[in-house]
């Protein structure tokens, strides 16, 4: 945890008065990402629950929220549903667990900005606060996010557009291959493919950059979404959806 402030840009403003808050059940690590944030310049809480959180007055000083998807009690998901409902706007980055496609999915249809996979180094999670903190779903980072996710589709075939739309509804090869009547091998070749078109090279950046792309106006892509997403029972469907994990 050292050097925390040289980390090119991504460092807070000595001057900078703003706070980060995290949530994770785990002392050792909040106590640590805490440490972190504070060696870089921001200022910084943490609560060891989502209930704490609720009940607290985080969101009149909070400029980030860091938030874990696997709590006791109340989960990341719900509580960032809560948080929508009671009108908070406070940036969210919610913390997956890693490769979990459908819970990254859902935290940023429920509202999350952004999200890391854990573990998730220190810069990467200085990285992530950066991209909340300078832009907004109106602002010139996403627009620019949104314009490469245009340009990315345009380049795909209509079997790599099915697939990369399974692959970010987080199912496995073997799965894409039987629903779709193709060898893995074939689903491979075209992942790889899918890969080099967009120009990342995570799994993660690939579902922010589709993320992106359904919120372009023109041909959005078909995200999948749980069952009801937008309907009185959303909140039921959401949650049911991601502790179901990945679709059949």
């Amino acid at each position: 945890m050292k050097n925390h402030a040289s980390i090119g840009s991504i460092s807070a403003n000595p001057a900078d008065t703003r706070w980060i808050v995290v949530v994770d059940d785990d002392v050792i690590v909040s106590t640590t990402v805490v440490t972190m944030l504070e060696d870089a310049g921001f200022r910084a809480r943490s609560f060891g629950s989502a209930e704490d959180l609720l009940q607290s007055d985080w969101a009149e000083y909070a400029s980030c929220l860091l938030l874990d998807e696997h709590l006791p009690g109340i989960s990341g998901i719900e509580a960032l549903l809560r948080l929508t409902a009671q009108g908070i706007r406070v940036p969210v980055v919610m913390i997956t667990g890693s490769g979990d496609v459908p819970t990254a999915v859902a935290a940023m249809k429920a509202g999350a900005r952004d999200f890391i996979e854990k573990p998730a180094s220190d810069r990467e999670i200085l990285e992530a606060i950066d991209r909340v903190l300078n832009a907004s779903r109106e602002g010139p980072a996403l627009d620019q996010l949104c314009t490469e996710a245009s340009l990315f589709l345009a380049q795909l075939t209509p079997r790599q557009r099915q697939i990369v739309d399974m692959i970010v509804a987080g199912y496995p090869n073997k799965i894409i291959a039987s629903d779709l009547g193709i060898s893995q091998r074939t689903v491979e070749g075209h992942r790889a493919e899918i890969m080099l078109k967009s120009g990342v090279k995570s799994l993660p950046a690939l579902t922010r950059l589709m993320f992106a792309s359904s919120l372009v106006t023109e041909n959005p892509v078909a995200a999948p979404q749980p069952p009801g997403f937008g309907s009185p029972a959303a909140h039921r469907d959401l949650l049911g959806a991601v502790h179901a994990g990945a679709p059949d």
